[in-house]
């Protein structure tokens, strides 16, 4: 939000610098919902109602997705405590993802497998949205130690390897999240694509659209 056309061919370009504010707010953007996130988890022990864990697991869903969107980003990125002044060092990849996963699993045990039926009503997320997210960022990591994704970079920002990765390991945990999400969760390929993008059409997009 808020960047400019110039600052989008900036990164398509990769002629970005400092100067760049896209990056800035998009970087503000996510910690911001990260601190939200750690502040229900961290109360929630104050209100312990199946209500409030339900809130908990969705929290710690978007927590997830949210250093998974970072980490994409910017690579290894700071992993914030509750009430932090915001000045940890960057983590390396391998602990970042640790933790993504972490809130992942935690969430594909937690959230409900029906539709509409967590914490926050319509739209939130269920087991099998986790279980998603869980296969495609199993996969991702897989495929970037098989390729060796940014390994001539290492030498300069260690903080990037993925020589951590188990790429056997992580291909079935992605193998066996996704096969449950097609095999069991109420979500389908509908017939007509293009009802996903109209506004007649929601109760389509609910049968797809797993976030």
């Amino acid at each position: 939000a808020g960047a400019t056309e110039g600052q989008f061919t900036q990164v398509i370009n990769a002629s970005f610098t400092e100067t760049n504010t896209g990056f800035r707010r998009m970087w503000d953007a996510f910690y911001q919902g990260i601190n939200r996130c750690n502040s229900i988890i961290a109360n929630a022990h104050k209100v312990n109602t199946k209500e409030v864990r339900g809130y908990v697991a969705e929290a710690r869903f978007l927590r997830g997705v949210y250093y998974w969107y970072l980490a994409q980003t910017f690579g290894g990125v700071p992993l914030v405590e509750y009430r932090s002044a915001g000045d940890e060092p960057r983590s390396n990849l391998e602990a970042v993802y640790t933790y993504i996963l972490a809130d992942l699993q935690h969430a594909c045990d937690s959230l409900p497998k029906e539709l509409n039926k967590g914490a926050i009503g319509a739209g939130s997320a269920t087991k099998y949205t986790a279980e998603a997210y869980m296969g495609k960022i199993c996969n991702y990591l897989a495929a970037c130690k098989r390729t060796g994704a940014g390994a001539e970079l290492v030498m300069e920002q260690p903080l990037n390897d993925f020589a951590w990765v188990d790429a056997g390991k992580m291909s079935e945990r992605a193998y066996n999240s996704l096969k449950d999400v097609v095999d069991n969760s109420p979500y389908v390929l509908i017939d007509d694509f293009t009802n996903l993008f109209r506004e007649t059409t929601k109760d389509d997009q609910h049968k797809e659209c797993l976030h």
